[in-house]
């Protein structure tokens, strides 16, 4: 018998450049009570459980950021 697994999946446009939402998230994420910490990479940023809140499973994701052709708005999607 396979294992299903599912992931959350979502698609979100932000009314911001690509930047200022880079830069919102990874502020966040740096942020002294987070419990989640993330890498900034071209294009995505990667955010997972901070080590000390881990269980056996723990969720990570992958943020893919995109910018609209007016440049004017970013697509968040995680896949």
């Amino acid at each position: 018998m396979s294992s299903l697994h599912v992931r959350p999946r979502f698609h979100q446009i932000l009314a911001t450049p690509t930047e200022d939402a880079r830069e919102a998230i990874v502020s966040a994420l740096e942020a002294s009570d987070a419990r989640c910490d993330g890498k900034s990479f071209p294009g995505f940023i990667k955010i997972r459980i901070t080590e000390e809140d881990r269980h056996f499973w723990s969720p990570r994701q992958n943020l893919s950021l995109d910018e609209t052709d007016d440049g004017q708005e970013v697509e968040v999607e995680h896949l």
